[in-house]
């Protein structure tokens, strides 16, 4: 009985770890699908362009954080990979005045 309870479990939690698209399944750990079926991206907003920055480089394990400035975009720190590369978490560590709504 135990053990059957044991693997119904087991089973939800790996339902929640996968998610299916056309590509087939893709593995999205610790953010679940939005409604387009692509990974929910995660902005944490930040006072400073400092904090942003900081932020961002200890989710990347202390390498320097990939910045965006783009027109039309709130300005934005992304955690990098080994590589340099903007690590594909979602994460956008935002900084700057916050729009109220």
């Amino acid at each position: 009985m135990k053990l059957s309870i044991v693997s119904i479990i087991i089973g939800l939690v790996l339902m929640c770890l996968f998610t299916v698209s056309e590509q087939g399944v893709i593995r999205i750990p610790g953010r679940g699908a939005g409604g387009s079926g692509k990974p929910r991206q995660h902005f944490i907003h930040k006072n400073t362009r400092k904090e942003a920055e900081e932020a961002a480089r200890r989710q990347g394990g202390g390498r320097s954080p990939v910045h965006h400035n783009e027109k039309g975009h709130k300005s934005h720190f992304h955690p990098s990979d080994k590589n340099g590369n903007i690590r594909k978490d979602g994460s956008h560590f935002q900084y700057g005045k916050k729009k109220n709504g």
